[in-house]
């Protein structure tokens, strides 16, 4: 472990700040690198969000995956209620992953045209050709054995 990881304190408006974004997005992505200044998407210290998050997913309020020097946490359930109770806020607002989506109903102006078929037909109805049964066998080839010898006396 790095040694500036170790002493490292988050003040309780860093915290605020990560824990609001988290409530809003549901999930961050997260660079493994120590000496980064600042988060692509908070403005914050990387490394404070580093150790917070290391923080949350030890306590299990979200799921860590990691893949080429990048951290990828989602918020779980427990997570979104203890958020709730720090933040103070009511049971209603979701974080934008656990959003349910509302689409319009399809009409048939939105569905593709369908492609023509009649030309497929064609060529499902043509016979097989008169070479298909030997397939892949091997006796329509003379055996090595019975090859007939010319005469050397020539």
């Amino acid at each position: 472990m790095p040694p500036n990881v170790i002493n490292s304190l988050i003040s309780k408006q860093t915290r605020k700040a990560l824990l609001d974004y988290l409530m809003k997005e549901g999930t961050i992505v997260v660079k493994k690198d120590y000496k980064l200044p600042q988060h692509e998407e908070t403005g914050l210290q990387n490394l404070h969000v580093m150790m917070m998050m290391r923080s949350l997913t030890s306590r299990n309020y979200v799921t860590e995956v990691y893949n080429w020097r990048y951290l990828y946490y989602v918020l779980t359930p427990e997570g979104i209620e203890y958020i709730r109770q720090e933040l103070q806020l009511p049971a209603g607002p979701m974080p934008a992953t656990y959003a349910v989506k509302v689409r319009a109903p399809r009409t048939d102006r939105d569905r593709p045209p369908r492609r023509n078929f009649e030309r497929r037909g064609e060529f499902d109805r043509r016979e097989p050709r008169g070479d298909f049964e030997r397939r892949g066998e091997f006796d329509r080839r003379e055996p090595r054995g019975e090859r007939p010898v010319e005469s050397q006396a020539a």
